[in-house]
């Protein structure tokens, strides 16, 4: 790999960064912004209801649920590169907003527009990575950007163990302020980026792609991906609308896949854990009524990191072995690690309470969640979609992971409370919970098991016969045939 394409998979690595870090942080600031601002008015906090903290964490993903829908229009009509720029100006924008709020209503609105920019981040630079990365490596690079996204949730959490431990006042806007700083470079990185060869392709600028092309692989040979490109499109009939692709019962199959991969993604309750991490530890020593800056607390807020990290190695291991056990095993035998663990999880709150046992557990089953289930979603759904209706399906996919998230973080709290098994002390005994997810993850692995193919090996364009009627039969032998290249 050149230093100009390692330089181009940092800079777009970068929205996964802003990703992770957004999403992540709100875990360890949330035991400062939910306290008691008369009982504790050095931290600043707003006296948050179970409600509101709930409103405060879903809020963003509703704003990625909106902002991952309009990708679909942006990416199609100014490129992924524009759309990438748009994120991380709304990124600081935001992240100043956020850090500057006078009330919660403006804390509201902060979160919903940073959401947007994940939503734009999350929808476009997977895509775009998939689109200039060489086929033999495209698994590997599309998970860069998902340690890249894990590494921003670990940063999140190491900055508010920093700001929690200093007991700076008002120290959840400086956590929540952190976030501009990657923005910055997403939006000047992104100025000096090419745009997307196959996207110029798609717009008539066959020039401009080949000089592109040219550019990102240096000295290889480009004419059999010129031509792959020149066919896939000649075999497509302009812009592809929403109608068109429901009309098209390949491009049906393959969003019921990819979009069936997005919602079991999030009803194994990742986001319950990533955005509420620091609140299950606290519960898990009892400390929810203790000042935010109680060393119990700021022991949740430390223990958070550790958990985040976990899901790092487990990603890493996973960018390593994608390309070569393929996405199908890879995230089935992830799955499996998380429904025994999620089990465990629960299992944890109904023994004797520490917080070491549910910390363990949450590393172990984020461990076997990053293997697989963490980038693997993203990975096949910027793959399996024909040229001219890639980003309106992807879109498509990345608003259901929005949305399922939305649900799943906006009710977790009360659903927590409501299905725990010990009806005294619901607040701190979120079993319940975890058991349910675990149901969701056995059916997740009978359905993938089933109807999930292999991608590995395979252009863009010949993955986009997988789900064609009649063509699926010819993929195992172009398989075979990159293999032996």
């Amino acid at each position: 790999m050149d230093c100009f394409f390692a330089m181009l998979i940092f800079i777009a690595s970068v929205g996964g960064a802003l990703f992770g870090y957004d999403t992540g942080v709100v875990s360890g600031a949330m035991i400062q912004i939910k306290s008691d601002s008369d009982q504790y008015p050095d931290v600043g906090g707003m006296n948050l209801s179970n409600i509101w903290q709930e409103a405060v964490v879903a809020i963003t993903t509703l704003g990625a649920a909106l902002g991952s829908m309009m990708c679909g229009y942006l990416n199609d009509k100014y490129g992924r590169r524009w759309v990438c720029i748009l994120a991380g100006a709304l990124f600081v924008g935001s992240c100043v907003l956020m850090a500057l709020t006078p009330n919660l209503t403006w804390l509201l609105i902060g979160r919903g527009l940073v959401g947007v920019a994940v939503g734009f981040a999350a929808t476009t630079v997977p895509m775009y990575i998939a689109e200039v990365a060489p086929k033999e490596t495209r698994g590997k690079l599309i998970t860069v950007n998902n340690v890249s996204i894990v590494g921003g949730q670990v940063i999140a959490s190491l900055v508010a163990c920093y700001v929690g431990g200093m007991k700076y006042h008002d120290g959840w806007r400086y956590m929540l302020a952190a976030g501009a700083v990657p923005g910055v470079i997403l939006f000047i990185g992104f100025i000096f980026l090419p745009e997307s060869p196959r996207w110029l392709m798609a717009h008539d600028r066959a020039d401009d792609a080949k000089a592109c092309l040219l550019k990102i692989r240096k000295n290889c040979d480009i004419e059999e991906e010129l031509n792959d490109l020149r066919e896939s499109l000649q075999s497509s009939e302009g812009n592809t609308t929403w109608s068109d692709i429901f009309n098209d019962r390949g491009i049906v199959r393959a969003l019921k896949v990819g979009c069936g991969l997005q919602l079991l993604q999030q009803l194994i309750g990742i986001n319950t854990i990533m955005y509420y991490s620091a609140t299950i530890l606290q519960s898990s020593s009892n400390s929810n009524d203790l000042s935010p800056w109680d060393s119990k607390n700021i022991t949740a807020t430390c223990l958070s990191a550790a958990v985040s990290f976990a899901q790092m190695v487990g990603c890493i291991c996973g960018m390593f072995l994608i390309d070569k056990y393929g996405r199908k095993t890879l995230v089935l035998w992830s799955l499996f690690g998380c429904v025994v663990f999620l089990i465990a999880l629960g299992g944890a709150f109904v023994t004797t309470i520490t917080q070491a046992l549910p910390a363990i557990a949450m590393c172990c089953y984020l461990l076997c969640f990053g293997l697989g289930m963490a980038a693997i979603p993203w990975v096949f759904n910027a793959e399996i979609y024909p040229l001219q209706a890639r980003a309106k399906c992807v879109a498509l996919a990345t608003c259901v992971n929005w949305m399922s998230s939305f649900v799943i973080s906006f009710t977790f709290l009360s659903l927590s409370e409501a299905i725990s098994t010990d009806r005294s002390d619901a607040k701190n005994h979120p079993d319940g919970a975890f058991w349910l997810y675990s149901v969701f993850g056995m059916l997740g692995y009978v359905y993938l098991k089933k109807n999930m193919p292999e991608t590995k090996n395979l252009t863009l364009e010949e993955i986009s016969h997988l789900f064609k009627p009649g063509d699926e039969e010819q993929v195992p032998i172009l398989a075979s045939v990159q293999q032996k290249k």
